[in-house]
């Protein structure tokens, strides 16, 4: 049986370490993807907080005035608020979303308009979410989790007495070394690999299990597609009234015929596994009519545990988890080299 997963996990590493390694230095970039975005584009994404937001209708007309027969989108409130806001557009007539960045203090605009996937911590997004290949990209990063929570499950069979060496590193030789780095690495690091492997997977191949519904290809948005009279920041301030503890993070504007106003955001009694966008408050287009309330606490059981996938992929749950969470994303790199070099070796010896 040990025979068998060897060679399950010998071939499937041999095979697929490189766009592991890939998916895994992708995703330690995003998991400080604020940072990052800070460090290559601080001109952009900081602000100097400055007492009260500008309010969000002065905001959206200041937009409008600039990016003519366009429509707002999406709003990201950003939870840092030394972070510029984004916003998301499509022009009329077409379907590409595009952002900017606003300072919230001063309304002003901190970049041109541009695709939304075009700035670099973007790409490296649409790297790990699809190695830039779109739908089929996702299937294929939906695989590659899996086949890494089968190396995982493939190596324990192997090294099944592994707690008997645990903390034990020698260094006699280069093979013995290498031996005892790969068994060191895949224990300690497995668990979290297994979690952020599944809940990629799921991430990237649910839209199959998904009904599909009636898509108008020929929609196309425009200035109609919802009243322009009601206040956002009305509706912002109602959505905290209408849900005791609400905090929004995110809008989403309509851009498709059966979409209405929805806001994102946390509960401040919510479980710490949840993230910062697992609540929503939905206002009916036209009227700004409360249409419906999703509490996380209140959800079914499924809803809840799918919930904490965005937390357990990325570690967001603080400043040490998230470092633990990008060392681990270097792991299938390290593995790999090991790894590649001690099958060598047996090949070699076997010679």
């Amino acid at each position: 049986m040990r025979k068998i997963f060897y060679r399950i996990h010998k071939y499937l590493a041999i095979i697929f370490f490189i766009p592991l390694i890939v998916i895994g230095f992708s995703g330690s970039v995003l998991v400080y993807k604020t940072e990052f975005d800070n460090l290559i584009m601080p001109n952009v994404v900081s602000v100097t907080p400055g007492g009260q937001r500008v309010k969000f209708d002065d905001m959206t007309r200041n937009i409008n005035n600039t990016y003519i027969n366009h429509e707002i989108v999406g709003w990201l409130i950003n939870t840092d608020n030394t972070k510029s806001d984004r916003v998301y557009l499509i022009e009329h007539n077409d379907t590409q979303w595009k952002s900017i960045y606003i300072d919230q203090y001063t309304g002003k605009i901190m970049d041109k308009l541009k695709p939304h996937d075009s700035y670099l911590s973007d790409i490296i997004l649409e790297i790990h979410d699809n190695l830039l290949l779109g739908q089929n990209g996702r299937i294929m990063v939906g695989i590659l989790g899996l086949i890494m929570f089968f190396i995982g499950v493939s190596g324990f069979v192997i090294y099944n007495r592994f707690w008997i060496n645990l903390f034990k590193l020698r260094f006699k030789n280069i093979a013995v070394a290498m031996t005892d780095i790969h068994k060191f690495i895949g224990v300690w690091a497995s668990a979290l690999l297994f979690i952020i492997g599944l809940t990629g997977s799921w991430w990237a191949l649910n839209f199959l299990f998904k009904q599909a519904g009636q898509i108008d290809e020929n929609f196309r948005i425009n200035e109609k597609i919802y009243n322009k009279n009601l206040s956002i920041d009305e509706l912002f301030e109602k959505s905290q009234i209408d849900f005791d503890g609400f905090i929004p993070y995110y809008i989403s504007y309509p851009f498709y015929i059966d979409r209405n106003i929805t806001f994102y955001g946390m509960n401040k009694n919510q479980n710490f596994l949840h993230h910062q966008y697992s609540n929503q408050v939905s206002y009916d287009k036209q009227s700004g009519k409360l249409i419906e309330i999703k509490n996380i606490e209140n959800a079914k059981i499924s809803d809840r545990f799918l919930s904490t996938f965005r937390k357990a992929h990325f570690g967001y749950y603080n400043e040490v988890t998230k470092f633990i969470w990008f060392l681990v994303g270097l792991t299938p790199f390290m593995l790999s080299i090991t790894g590649i070099y001690l099958w060598l070796k047996r090949k070699k010896i076997r010679k």
